[in-house]
């Protein structure tokens, strides 16, 4: 019988398999200088027992963790290595059960520098490499002096030049080891790149992030964690470009497909349609989250000039991108609208081809239904408001199944109140930019809604302008009746600039068609509620800008015949001649505290606000005390005139004159609006 068989009889073996003793660590010691063997042993029962909660602060205090600490850092041998990091990230594991404290400090004694080092050492080595990730990431895990160490190690370094390491992808992992691997390294990932400068990554890191990325299963946690580093690297303009040298872009779209769960995709030739291979129902919240972020990215990038020289108008892309718009899969479509809307918005010129020779808007009206996917509506929609900009579209984008689809929305009260928040306010934007100098738009806008025979039934407004003011009222959200306000206000600027008026107002172009006339008639008479808007604009004081524009509007509506008789009561309303009084008296004319807006505007600027403010008030007042169409009672007539040259000391003491004749908010607007 050889000798290490004779002392492995003579070896007390449960100091290493029960719970540690005083002399547990003596006999450790012993055993490391007398036989190799029975000391890999001793530490293999020390590294099992250590995944029993309840002894891991004993490996602590009796100093085993102490020497696993050094021997690690010391030994030669890979198993002795291995064995040791085993019990280390055991003893610093976060189960819940340990003590805080405790926990604290295993992990204080394991984040010393120079052990630390050295256990980062051990992620070069095929045997040691998946303890040591488990190590460090057992002893990081919410733990921010170790986190501080990775940072200070530059460990994210390290972990991307891992994932490109031939010791993982060829190592002869198992797949329980390999998914660890990758489990630890994205965790670590997420700890290292905080405050870290990703420009310092390699410039292949997209190559190697992608290889995962597209290859992986798209619902697990590590691949997640993956797409989420290929975003934080494209947020900087050297991988931005680096993208597009190295001919990735194509392999991104993939990773987004993949993202929203579509598998065995080519990157070399992406179909027009993939099927949904593997439902994503776990971990939905972050694998929304970075679906997010990855179409931000896609947005980002193409917007860039780097991506219209990679990818001219009417190139292969923009092909799969028309075909991807008229699938019937969301991710598709959602795709399509990011990228084809960036090229409206690059070029007129292109905008303009997207709309006479493809007819995308008609299939954009089909995707923004409220009904369907609230991304795939606001993508729509954004690409509509792109397609609006060229002047020669807006005719041909504001037909009657647009304005039926937009209804639609501005009608809409069942679905999630966010959802509808941001889906009436990106539609009301769109209209805003079609009607801006396009007459045929508005005429479109008040007509009379022919509903054809298979609606016979439908019970609504008359007109798309109904519709809007019904949104208006209905909704609680501010911006939304601000954007509103705006389409009113330039439908006013837009009709003031085409029509001659009997006052002179803003005569840019004689009109050559009287149907001008007549459509500022339909716009005044088709709804009642035409000017509660511009009630909102002006009583507002956070946006002096704007508040200058409801003055304006006022005035181009008071020029009115129909007009007059609207503002006559609106000024009646409390809230507008309070302000009314303020702006002809430039009291209330100052930056409003903590409004951000007005921060960002310049001494001068801001002094040119003031006095559009201040004279366009004065100029509606002197309008309605010399119009000769209405009747005001000889009180009011007394006070507008007062107010209009200046006659008074106090303004509250003009405003408390002007109290019995004045109402609360909308009493005042006649006729009624369709309500359901």
């Amino acid at each position: 019988m050889s000798m290490e068989s004779t002392m492995d009889n003579e070896i007390p073996w449960n100091l290493f398999r029960d719970f540690p003793a005083p002399s547990t660590l003596p006999m450790l010691q012993r055993l490391h200088q007398d036989s190799p063997s029975a000391f890999l042993k001793a530490l293999t029962f020390l590294a099992d027992g250590s995944r029993i909660e309840e002894r891991r602060e004993a490996y602590g205090e009796t100093g085993l963790l102490e020497y696993f600490l050094e021997t690690q850092a010391t030994a030669t041998e890979q198993e002795v290595r291995r064995e040791c990091l085993r019990a280390i990230a055991n003893a610093c594991a976060d189960t819940g059960k340990l003590i805080s404290y405790a926990l604290d400090n295993n992990r204080d004694r394991a984040t010393s520098s120079r052990y630390f080092r050295a256990i980062l050492g051990n992620l070069t080595h095929e045997t040691t490499i998946h303890v040591a990730l488990a190590c460090l990431y057992n002893v990081s895990l919410d733990y921010d002096p170790a986190q501080h160490a990775l940072r200070e190690n530059a460990l994210f370094l390290k972990l991307i030049a891992l994932l490109d390491d031939p010791v993982l992808r060829q190592g002869g992992f198992s797949y329980a080891e390999l998914s660890s691997v990758l489990h630890h390294i994205t965790g670590l990932l997420s700890f290292a790149v905080e405050e870290y400068d990703v420009d310092q990554s390699p410039d292949s890191v997209l190559k190697t992030l992608f290889r995962y990325v597209v290859q992986g299963d798209p619902a697990t946690e590590e691949i997640i964690s993956l797409r989420g580093a290929v975003v934080v690297h494209l947020m900087h303009d050297r991988f931005k470009r680096l993208l597009f040298d190295q001919d990735l872009f194509e392999t991104f779209l993939v990773s987004i497909l993949r993202s929203f769960g579509y598998t065995g995709i080519s990157r070399t030739e992406l179909p027009d349609a993939f099927t949904l291979e593997t439902p994503l129902d776990e971990d939905l919240e972050d694998i929304e989250s970075t679906q997010v972020s990855l179409i931000a990215s896609l947005r980002d990038l193409s917007s860039s000039q780097m991506f219209f020289e990679a990818y001219p108008f009417e190139s292969a892309i923009t092909s799969k991108c028309f075909s991807w718009l008229g699938s019937e899969n969301p991710s598709l479509q959602l795709i399509s609208c990011c990228i084809l809307s960036n090229y409206a918005r690059a070029k007129e010129e292109w905008a303009h081809s997207l709309v006479v020779a493809h007819n995308s808007h008609l299939r954009l009206v089909q995707l923004c239904t409220p009904t369907l996917d609230s991304r795939i509506a606001l993508a729509a929609l954004e690409f509509l408001l792109q397609l609006a900009r060229p002047p020669g579209n807006r005719v041909r984008i504001c037909k009657h199944e647009f304005l039926e689809m937009m209804s639609s929305i501005w009608l809409k009260t069942s679905i999630d109140s966010g959802e509808l928040i941001r889906t009436q306010y990106a539609s009301v934007a769109v209209l805003l930019g079609l009607i801006c100098d396009c007459p045929q738009a508005i005429q479109q806008l008040v007509a009379h809604r022919a509903l054809n025979t298979a609606r016979a039934g439908f019970i609504g407004p008359d007109s798309h302008l109904q519709s809007l003011m019904l949104c208006f009222i209905r909704s609680n959200d501010r911006k939304v009746k601000l954007e509103i306000a705006k389409v009113i206000v330039e439908i006013s600027k837009t009709l003031a600039r085409l029509v001659p008026v009997s006052n002179g107002l803003q005569d840019d172009s004689v009109a050559t068609s009287p149907n001008l006339d007549l459509l500022w008639q339909e716009c005044l008479s088709v709804d009642p509620a035409f000017v509660r808007p511009i009630e909102l604009l002006v009583s507002q004081t956070e946006d002096l800008g704007m508040q200058a524009q409801g003055y304006f509007t006022l005035v181009i509506l008071a020029r009115q015949k129909l007009g007059v008789m609207m503002v006559r009561d609106v000024l009646l309303h409390r809230s507008v001649f309070e302000s009314l009084v303020y702006a002809v008296s430039k009291q209330s004319l100052r930056r409003p505290d903590g409004n951000p807006s007005s921060e960002r505007i310049g001494p001068a600027q801001w002094a040119a606000i003031q006095r559009s403010v201040h004279e366009n008030a004065r100029c509606l007042v002197r309008d309605i005390v010399e119009c000769k169409d209405i009747q005001l009672s000889p009180e009011w007539m007394e006070i507008l005139s007062d107010l209009s040259l200046g006659r008074f000391d106090d303004v509250s003491r003009l405003v408390t004159r002007a109290m019995p004749l004045l109402v609360d908010g909308s009493s005042t607007t006649t006729g009624a609006i369709y309500t359901e």
